[in-house]
């Protein structure tokens, strides 16, 4: 490797941690809404209004217009909107209830519905490992929510496991989607115009819904507070997908690099979790975590 090619490789690698940075950094966030009487809801708008804004800005000029109306992915885009904000919240709720370490488990092991869906719908193959891993996602999720397999779900306790079975599910979706685009070649994941028009659409299905259902289910007001907190949650919202992609652009192996980034992003976030908000780590949660490893390896490396 000459001195040019390790210079871009350590930028990119640079590029991946800022990217694990910022994402443990919106767990923070989240994690704090409620000690600073933060309304998560409206931070959310603002914060997918924020991004916006920021693309704006790299680009030195808004990468919306009347024209994406006639690009392939439009369609796909106003559903995402959808999806985006009603799994953020999911995200963010889940983080309050069951914590970041937790919630960051959950989020990988969602990528066992995105590697079901390519099997059933694009006909990919299911080698060994893949299956081993698939099994192992089980397991993880429902060992680091406490939950065992002779375990009975009383009513209450299935109510207070609705925004982490959420974030699992949602998060599926999205990468599901986002394979289904990139297969069809529909759109580029690099495509700064198609993201911004994703947090645009998050956006504006967030402020519909905050006017028709938000004094109803107590969402939270528009205050100084709640926009600031948008704000600060807004540009690591962004950076975080443009520094991943970015990062991941150069390196050919991204069937290497994917399943590194996302161990590394599970563990510094749980390490998070431990050190400044003292979340503990008991048996099942301790095992729930090596079957993610273990399934991210699985899935990813070895299949």
């Amino acid at each position: 490797m000459n001195g040019h090619s390790l210079y871009r490789y350590l930028c990119n690698m640079i590029y991946l941690a800022l990217s694990v940075l910022c994402s443990i950094f919106l767990s923070v966030c989240f994690k704090l809404f409620p000690k600073y009487g933060i309304d998560t809801f409206p931070a959310i708008v603002f914060n997918y209004l924020t991004c916006v804004f920021t693309a704006w800005i790299l680009e030195g000029c808004i990468p919306i217009h009347a024209g994406l109306a006639d690009h392939g992915w439009f369609p796909y885009g106003i559903i995402l909107g959808f999806v985006f904000i009603t799994g953020f919240n999911c995200n963010a709720n889940t983080v309050q209830i069951s914590g970041i370490g937790v919630t960051s488990v959950i989020q990988k092991m969602s990528m066992f519905l995105s590697v079901i869906f390519a099997y059933l719908y694009f006909r990919e193959s299911m080698g060994p490992w893949k299956i081993v891993g698939l099994i192992a996602a089980v397991p993880a999720t429902l060992l680091v929510n406490n939950i065992g397999f002779g375990t009975k779900i009383k009513l209450p306790e299935f109510k207070f496991w609705m925004f982490p079975l959420g974030t699992f599910i949602i998060n599926g979706v999205i990468d599901s989607i986002f394979f289904f685009l990139k297969k069809k070649g529909i759109v580029s994941t690099d495509d700064l115009a198609f993201s911004s028009f994703l947090f645009l659409m998050a956006a504006l299905v967030g402020i519909c819904f905050w006017l028709a259902f938000g004094k109803r289910l107590k969402l939270g007001t528009v205050s100084r507070r709640n926009i600031l907190a948008g704000i600060i949650l807004g540009v690591p919202n962004f950076y975080s997908i443009y520094w991943l992609l970015k990062g991941l652009a150069a390196f050919a192996e991204g069937s290497v690099v994917i399943p590194l980034y996302n161990i590394s992003t599970l563990l510094c976030t749980l390490l998070v979790g431990i050190l400044l908000f003292s979340e503990s780590l008991n048996r099942k949660k301790s095992w729930g975590i090596v079957f993610a490893v273990i399934s991210i390896v699985c899935v990813s490396l070895l299949a």
